[in-house]
């Protein structure tokens, strides 16, 4: 009887210990391998713990972003293509995205270092800011890549902050520039079919590919236009308009054009306009230049049209960055040449 129970009892311990073997051993599946996060634009690429969610269609400028719910960690990378970058310098681009991240949150810098990422040279910035008596962490790593500077941004809140910078750190180490075609892949097909897009105050419109959009942003910049487009990403146009009342010296289009030009020169850190091209834009005398700006370190390219009617001077501006632009210049003399004026004004739209 004695033997039985002890049998029993070493079977029990048996299947105890055999639970527990099998029970890690499910914790220890559950643990997800990493995963290669590769940017929308295909710029750039990125290596995740699997637990980690991304957003297949980032918002705004990140090409690419990724989170952890349960640490309330948050990743985002930007790039910018160094083509496009007034007189770069990856310490000087570092401090533009500095600068801008201030407007938001006042950080306080607890450390930097310079290393390499592979090739590439990194300058990470750790920082932190006080958000109501909880403390947000960030690392931001500004890396300058053989044909685009892109940078990481990783920020979290709560406790256990240098334990979590290791597995940051990381992160960011697998970050890769990816290597880019020769050719240019074609447009969206977003971007082939225009549909009418109406003025606010109803007296023009554009024809405009299907995922571009009101920018709202746009309109408090230049709330002079009365339309403000853009696809979300680095193309964008305006229309303006002044009334022939408004310049009385002002005879002729093309007096109207440079002076328009001039005026827009001190706007800018580089300016440079091209010879006009005379054309016609819905029944309507045009003048059409290219301009070259750049402003706060960025460059872009402008495909800027003046149209003369009877009672007012019309100007239609669409700019991409110098990257974008040959690909962007057939589409933009499309649209620009799709301006109409309205024979009748049309309801405003607020």
């Amino acid at each position: 009887m004695h033997s039985t129970k002890m049998r029993f009892a070493r079977v029990g311990v048996a299947a105890l210990v055999g639970i527990i073997a099998t029970t890690s051993g499910c914790r220890r599946k559950q643990k997800k391998a990493w995963q290669t996060i590769v940017a929308h634009d295909g710029r750039s690429e990125i290596r995740i713990p699997g637990e980690w969610e991304y957003e297949k269609n980032p918002i705004s400028q990140k090409s690419i972003q990724a989170d952890h719910v349960e640490t309330g960690t948050v990743l985002t990378v930007s790039t910018r293509a160094k083509a496009d970058l007034h007189d770069y310098t990856l310490a000087s681009f570092c401090e533009g995205v500095r600068r801008r991240a201030n407007r938001f949150k006042r950080f306080r810098e607890t450390g930097r270092r310079e290393y390499r990422i592979g090739p590439s040279r990194a300058l990470e910035f750790e920082r932190e800011a006080d958000l109501g008596g909880s403390p947000l962490r960030e690392l931001l790593t500004c890396i300058d890549g053989p044909r685009f500077v892109h940078y990481c941004n990783i920020s979290t809140s709560g406790r256990g902050w240098s334990k979590r910078k290791a597995l940051l750190r990381k992160i960011i180490g697998t970050f890769r520039e990816r290597p880019q075609p020769r050719s240019r892949p074609r447009p969206r097909s977003a971007e082939v079919g225009l549909r009418p897009f109406a003025a606010r105050d109803g007296r023009s419109s554009l024809s405009l590919p299907r995922s571009w959009r009101t920018v709202p942003n746009l309109a408090r910049i230049h709330p002079e236009a009365t339309i403000h487009v853009g696809n979300g990403r680095f193309r964008f146009g305006l229309v303006s308009s002044q009334p022939k009342t408004m310049v009385p010296d002002v005879r002729t289009l093309a007096g109207y054009a440079a002076r328009t030009l001039a005026f827009h020169r001190k706007r800018f850190t580089a300016y440079k306009v091209g010879p006009s091209a005379e054309i016609t834009v819905g029944g309507f005398a045009a003048m059409q230049f290219r301009r070259d700006v750049a402003i706060k370190g960025v460059k872009s390219v402008n495909l800027v049209t003046f149209v003369d009617t009877p009672k007012h001077y019309y100007q239609v501006v669409l700019w991409t960055y110098p990257s974008d632009w040959p690909a962007a210049r057939a589409l933009f003399t499309r649209i620009a040449a799709s301006f109409r004026v309205a024979k009748s004004p049309a309801k405003k739209r607020p």
